[in-house]
């Protein structure tokens, strides 16, 4: 049996990864590892060109599900195009300061004002509409600075009834 030889870098702060292939993906999972047990101290995860497979589901509101272990992520920046179940990674990262995506589902805002209250910058756009859990987001990240995307919409409705 051969072993398997396991690279560390314990002192690498920030992380790229570039993919040129059309359809590589990324699971939670395979993040996770990356930020635990390659790069222990990463406060900056960006990726360009991979999409988000989908494995684990988002930890419910009622408690249902146990919370998963946090990592000290500061910022996490990705640039492919589908991102509707990035929520799974998010809702580890209670330090996040900086979260950019491309399309999100609506349980990323979700996962994110339940998780993320000291984030400052903010870019994405969603792909189903969720002007509910985007007022939950704006009403929980009390330290928001900039809140950029393509198509967000937040109701005037959802305003003046709070978050849930």
């Amino acid at each position: 049996m051969m072993d398997v030889t396991r690279v560390r870098f314990p002192d690498v702060r920030k992380v790229h990864i570039t993919s040129s292939e059309q359809n590589d993906s990324v699971s939670v999972t395979m993040a996770q590892k990356l930020a635990e047990e390659t790069f222990p101290k990463m406060e900056r995860l960006s990726m360009v060109g991979l999409e988000w497979s989908r494995e684990e589901s988002l930890p419910t509101r009622s408690g249902v599900s146990p919370a998963p272990a946090p990592y000290p992520l500061l910022e996490f920046i990705s640039s492919g195009r589908n991102h509707s179940s990035a929520q799974t990674l998010i809702v580890r990262l209670p330090f996040l300061v900086r979260l950019e995506l491309g399309c999100v589902g609506a349980k990323v805002p979700d996962a994110v004002s339940m998780t993320c209250r000291v984030l400052e910058y903010i870019w994405f756009s969603y792909t189903d509409p969720c002007s509910a859990e985007m007022c939950g987001l704006l009403a929980s990240c009390s330290r928001l600075k900039e809140y950029l995307g393509g198509v967000n919409v937040v109701l005037a409705e959802d305003v003046i009834n709070g978050p849930d």
